[in-house]
């Protein structure tokens, strides 16, 4: 599963920088594997998710690492 770190999280939208040196992602709160690690989300932290096959530059299965 890809890995990376959160660049931006406002609570409800945020920016991922990819640890491979892909695009930053983008995400929202209902991206969230556990959308009640919203709130406990903060700039910096590791996160695991996937790619959007749908959106490109977006990430969905966002979780804590």
């Amino acid at each position: 599963m890809p890995r990376g770190k959160i660049q931006e999280w406002d609570r409800a939208e945020g920016k991922i920088r990819d640890d491979e040196g892909g695009p930053v992602l983008d995400f929202t709160i209902g991206d969230l594997l556990n959308p009640t690690d919203g709130p406990r989300l903060r700039q910096g932290d590791r996160v695991e998710f996937h790619f959007d096959d749908q959106h490109e530059g977006h990430a969905v299965a966002v979780e804590k690492a």
